[in-house]
């Protein structure tokens, strides 16, 4: 949502950390959903389902021989 706009706040943060330089300024753009190694991880704003976004096995890198 690029025009939303919202007022950054240590309750609405979802890292663990809880200070941020940006505590009471508005911003304009919020994320929505947020993709990890291709797996949806953040699907309209909450945790997605654990079984959607647990990675045990990170895949090798696909490697071209010659």
């Amino acid at each position: 949502h690029p025009q939303a706009q919202w007022t950054v706040t240590a309750d609405r943060l979802a890292s663990r950390s809880r200070n941020t330089p940006f505590a009471g300024r508005r911003l304009r753009g919020r994320v929505v959903h947020t993709i990890l190694r291709g797996r949806m991880t953040v699907r309209d704003r909450a945790l997605a389902h654990p079984r959607e976004s647990d990675d045990d096995e990170t895949p090798e890198p696909e490697t071209a021989h010659a």
